[in-house]
């Protein structure tokens, strides 16, 4: 697919609404999941590669991040959620992020900010467990934002660092430390 084209991939997900819904992202994680041609796009690529292989699926294909490509744009060593990171991006998506509430943690303090994207999201949940909500909300987040951050980078030239360092670094880390090694960075 081409990612730098979201009339392309709103059609494919056959997404008629401006407010996608849950099915939607589960649709797009599952299709994800299952194709080994297509460039996975996760909001903190290890921890979902990590979960992914705990529930014995083994994700094939490409990875991309809009984290780290964000961070790549404009590294910076403060902290900021991932509802943070992105927003200045989802104005620009076809639907747009209402009612959002950000609670920043202390510097000090990561541990208690969760790693993933605001729950005020405008995607219409059904009753399920709340972790595979998240993943539904996170895929559907990263697969409207990461067209926009791909032609940031390739515009400053870092797309070749992002597709062929940063996220084959990932995915190595996330192999380790599923294989009981952890990786602890400072």
């Amino acid at each position: 697919m081409d990612f730098t084209n979201p009339e392309v991939r709103r059609s494919d997900l056959k997404i008629d609404s401006e407010v996608p819904s849950y099915e939607d992202g589960m649709r797009l994680l599952k299709e994800q999941l299952v194709r080994t041609d297509t460039n996975l796009i996760f909001v903190s690529a290890k921890r979902f590669l990590k979960a992914l292989r705990c529930h014995g699926y083994e994700p094939g294909g490409n990875i991309s991040d809009p984290l780290i490509a964000d961070w790549l744009l404009s590294p910076s060593t403060d902290y900021k959620s991932p509802f943070e990171t992105l927003s200045p991006c989802l104005p620009l998506c076809k639907w747009s992020v209402r009612d959002h509430t950000s609670t920043k943690p202390a510097a000090t303090d990561r541990s208690k900010e969760p790693n993933r994207v605001s729950n005020k999201m405008p995607i219409k949940d059904p009753p399920l467990d709340t972790r595979v909500v998240e993943c539904a909300k996170e895929c559907l987040v990263g697969w409207e934002v990461m067209p926009i951050l791909s032609q940031k980078l390739h515009r400053h030239t870092m797309d070749t660092l992002f597709t062929k360092i940063e996220m084959p670094v990932v995915r190595l880390v996330a192999d380790l430390e599923a294989r009981g090694f952890p990786v602890i960075t400072e």
